[in-house]
């Protein structure tokens, strides 16, 4: 066994870390959150990761983001994550694309071919669609819901979307979703009352500790859910 594996061994036993080594998992957006439950993931020992978001780092990303430093600047993030797991977990197939979820990708969810998806983008309309694809195809997804103008990383929970409050993000995803198939959505979701941004900016605040940890929560619904343990309550 390699060493990679061997503390985790000690939990989940060598069986364990066959079934991570088979699953194949998506990650949509690799920012706050997303980055971070890529790489809960790739050390985990998850043997397929395919990495989803068009966006480039930029130097306001660096308060919370795993893939922004000075040295990643300018670089397409899928890309700078793909070399982060592969200096972490170098059998770990990775495919990064470079590309933007719309709810026109009618076929994009089926051609990706995983049975795993962490939603860590912020389009409503995209999380609506990406989740009514899953419902619909019968894939594991968990969705992040805001993370932003918060600031009590242990008031996240993992819950269903239909029992979620203190969200404004969620609230609107409830609303559209009870108009779709999607009878069960399992997110991770605050109840901290967000704060108002200063100066009336209409752009969320944000620190270093809040997504990472919701990233985090989201990796390890996944994991549980690839060894057989169910944790939505």
């Amino acid at each position: 066994m390699e060493f990679l594996y061997e503390r985790t061994a000690l939990l989940i036993g060598e069986s364990g870390i066959k079934k991570l080594q088979e699953a194949k998992v998506a990650v949509f957006g690799i920012g706050g959150v997303g980055s971070y439950a890529a790489e809960a993931l790739a050390r985990a020992g998850v043997g397929h990761l395919v990495f989803i978001d068009d966006d480039i780092v930029t130097e306001t990303n660096m308060n919370r983001q795993l893939v922004a430093d000075y040295t990643t600047i300018g670089q397409y993030k899928v890309d700078v994550m793909e070399e982060r797991v592969k200096r972490v977990n170098s059998s770990c197939v990775v495919q990064a694309l470079v590309a933007k979820y719309t709810p026109s990708a009618i076929d994009f969810v089926s051609n990706l071919q995983v049975n795993y998806i962490i939603d860590a983008i912020d389009d409503i309309s995209a999380k609506i669609a990406l989740a009514v694809s899953c419902y619909e195809q019968g894939i594991v997804e968990i969705a992040s819901m805001g993370t932003g103008n918060r600031l009590y990383p242990e008031l996240l929970n993992i819950t269903d979307i239909y029992k979620t409050s203190s969200c404004g993000l969620a609230r609107k995803m409830r609303k559209e979703l009870k108009e779709t198939c999607v009878k069960r959505l399992p997110v991770v979701c605050s109840t901290e009352t967000p704060l108002k941004s200063l100066g009336n900016n209409k752009i969320p605040g944000s620190i270093s500790f809040v997504p990472p940890v919701a990233g985090m929560m989201m990796a390890g619904y996944i994991i549980r859910t690839i060894l057989g343990e169910s944790i939505v309550r």
